[in-house]
């Protein structure tokens, strides 16, 4: 049962798919005008891609809305995650969801622009104490390592390196690790460029008219 406030009207109910909090009912967005939930069937497929990349990853949810993609990998055994959203509501339907589920150890909220951002430097420290809480073994660096990045369609037509989410990628390229994977969701009819930066993508799956394109940053000697 969702511990959920009386002015938090919401859409058919969201779920965790597998995990720790498997079938744990999380609180959606209000509507579809500013925040569009993924399907459990593209997140079904996506973690099925991805695999146990996502196991002790630092994660960075961007675009995250009410959490259901950094919730899940939080539930799939990722080391932390940074989740950050402008929407004040859905910002914070998310806050409610770390507090039900017991995340909030594991999950830096943000609530801020992404495209003017990125994956906001004050992170760091709650990334870092985050991660020695959790991670017993040698920690390399605190970098995510894994980013999710569900831009508004409407915000997301242009793709270029001097669009919006051109220079988003760019910004994100500089941000991340080495061999650090982005997964991109957007309309099917929009086709990503195959590089930004050091980011090259590796892989495309269509679903309906959603499409996740992947990529891969790669070490600049290679």
């Amino acid at each position: 049962m969702l511990d959920l406030p009386a002015n938090f009207a919401i859409m058919p109910p969201m779920r965790i798919i597998s995990g720790k909090r498997a079938r744990a009912t999380i609180i959606g967005p209000k509507d579809e005008k500013t925040t569009r939930p993924i399907t459990d069937r593209i997140k079904e497929a996506l973690f099925s891609i991805l695999g146990k990349k996502v196991v002790n990853a630092v994660v960075a949810d961007l675009f995250c809305g009410t959490g259901s993609l950094g919730l899940e990998a939080i539930s799939r055994g990722a080391g932390h995650a940074v989740m950050v959203d402008q929407d004040r509501d859905a910002f914070e339907r998310l806050k409610k969801n770390l507090e039900n589920l017991n995340f909030t150890s594991q999950v830096t909220a943000i609530k801020t622009n992404t495209f003017r951002i990125g994956i906001p430097h004050g992170a760091l420290p709650a990334i870092k104490r985050g991660m020695e809480n959790h991670y017993a073994g040698p920690i390399q660096n605190y970098q995510c390592n894994l980013v999710f990045l569900d831009p508004p369609f409407p915000d997301s037509q242009e793709i270029d390196e001097k669009s919006q989410v051109g220079k988003l990628m760019l910004k994100i390229d500089k941000q991340i690790a080495v061999n650090a994977i982005v997964v991109v969701r957007h309309e099917s009819k929009i086709t990503m460029l195959e590089t930004y930066g050091t980011l090259e993508q590796y892989d495309k799956r269509k679903y309906g008219i959603n499409t996740l394109s992947f990529y891969k940053k790669i070490a600049k000697d290679e």
